[in-house]
């Protein structure tokens, strides 16, 4: 809703204005639920591309590698980067299993791997550029 509110700043403040001095809201109202409309849009569109990025990765794991869980898959969506320890605890393997399939995932440029301070983390760049392209 921000998102529109920005986009619409001026009309924002005019519908805010005019209502608070006549007390007629009806445009107000309109232009509040337009907002919700436009939000809700694109919140369902975020969900189908999520939706469908992890549909796509799940076949591309299936068929490449031997590692294929639906926890892996949903860790990997779950935030936007991983670590050895989530992986760990989430698919219950030792900390080189986790690194193992890990370093797959960025053979495989399914993940990136950046190395922040004395660890490294495996980013899902696909989740960060749905997330990217909306702004």
């Amino acid at each position: 809703m921000s998102k529109f509110i920005i986009n619409n700043k001026q009309q924002y403040y005019e519908l805010f204005e005019t209502t608070r001095q006549t007390e007629n809201s009806e445009k107000w109202i309109i232009y509040l639920l337009t907002g919700l409309e436009e939000t809700a849009k694109e919140t369902i569109n975020i969900i189908n591309r999520i939706r469908d990025e992890m549909y796509l990765m799940k076949q591309e794991l299936r068929n490449k590698t031997k590692i294929y869980s639906k926890e892996l898959l949903e860790v990997l969506f779950f935030e936007f980067y991983t670590k050895i320890p989530y992986i760990k605890e989430i698919l219950n393997v030792s900390d080189k299993t986790a690194k193992k399939y890990l370093d797959q995932l960025v053979n495989l440029n399914i993940l990136t791997s950046e190395k922040i301070g004395r660890e490294r983390i495996y980013k899902n760049e696909r989740l960060f550029q749905i997330i990217k392209d909306l702004t």
